[in-house]
């Protein structure tokens, strides 16, 4: 069996589908573009650290939660570091937690930094269907030497399709069949094209909302109580425009993980739609994570979006630790 692959995906135009007498063609196209949708797409995570500008003398450690795959597919991980003073290497260790306990996908001493320089490392990796959290550990092999952690960008790369059906729903497609002479161009054809694109994007969540500190609540850039606010207050901790093309009130799946240094855990990290009456989703800082979900008020069309809002709050006395909160979505929510 042969299951073709493009790199790149081929956009029907309407009056392409109408020449009946190229059907096999266009269907062959069609099919491909769902292969490629399965093997490279869409992005699994998508984050920009809240940090310091400046790290020396330790390490950084960031930690969110995730919502991968069913089928426990490879990625590929885009991080970004800017190295400060100094040039001796960077140091970078990526975990996922699965299975009660923490598991090490990449660990490196040696990504060669050049001093006030930014630094992009890439690396493949497979993320369990069952993974919860990913964990990323950021230092320098000089711990006087300057470096800030910027981004990371995690996207499948499947290599290769295998028969079957995938734990997603998947079936791949052979190419054998459609590629015969006088081959019919038959409606399962066409039904197992759009089915596989939408199991591929039903297994998928799209990352959608990003908010990450680190982990360590000594290092933390931002915390409630700090804000000159009372008790019980909400404090902004950040906010950003979600950019939703065509789409009308669709609904995120949030996750959170925060903790405090006593007192109540109940209800202290919060995540709204600025300027919208859609509600507001309350999280507890337990140091567990924390599931939610987020009805928008989106108008459709191709400038649909809005702005969500990050928020914690703090008990009277007490300090609340908002270490990640990220925002999933999916087509039909």
């Amino acid at each position: 069996m042969a299951f073709t692959v493009p790199t790149t995906m081929s956009v029907l135009k309407m009056q392409q589908l109408l020449q009946t007498d190229q059907g096999a063609e266009r269907l062959q196209t069609i099919i491909e573009n769902a292969h490629h949708l399965y093997c490279y797409g869409p992005a699994h995570s998508v984050v920009v650290y809240t940090t310091e500008a400046k790290i020396t003398n330790r390490t950084a450690r960031y930690e969110w939660p995730i919502l991968p795959s069913a089928d426990g597919l490879d990625y590929v991980f885009r991080h970004h570091c800017r190295a400060g003073t100094g040039g001796s290497n960077l140091e970078l260790t990526v975990e996922e937690y699965s299975g009660g306990a923490w598991n090490t996908l990449e660990t490196t001493t040696g990504i060669a930094a050049t001093a006030n320089t930014p630094v992009t490392y890439t690396h493949t990796d497979t993320i369990p269907g069952g993974s919860t959290k990913l964990r990323v550990t950021w230092g320098r092999s000089t711990a006087a030497h300057e470096f800030t952690p910027n981004s990371l960008t995690v996207y499948p790369l499947v290599a290769s399709l295998s028969a079957g059906k995938t734990s997603a729903g998947f079936i791949p497609q052979d190419d054998g069949l459609i590629g015969a002479a006088g081959c019919p161009v038959h409606t399962e054809f066409f039904n197992r094209a759009y089915r596989n694109a939408l199991y591929v994007l039903q297994d998928r969540y799209q990352p959608s909302l990003s908010f990450v500190q680190e982990d360590a609540s000594a290092n933390m850039l931002y915390e409630p109580s700090g804000a000159s606010l009372g008790a019980s207050e909400w404090v902004r901790m950040g906010a950003a425009w979600l950019s939703m093309p065509y789409q009308r009130d669709a609904t995120l799946d949030l996750r959170a993980l925060a903790s405090v240094n006593g007192g109540s855990t109940s209800g202290l990290v919060g995540v709204r739609q600025a300027g919208a009456d859609g509600g507001l989703a309350t999280f507890d800082a337990d140091g567990a994570i924390g599931t939610g979900t987020l009805k928008l008020v989106m108008p459709g069309g191709p400038n649909s979006g809005c702005i969500l809002e990050v928020l914690g709050t703090h008990t009277s006395g007490q300090e609340t630790y908002v270490h990640a909160v990220n925002g999933y979505w999916k087509p039909g929510t």
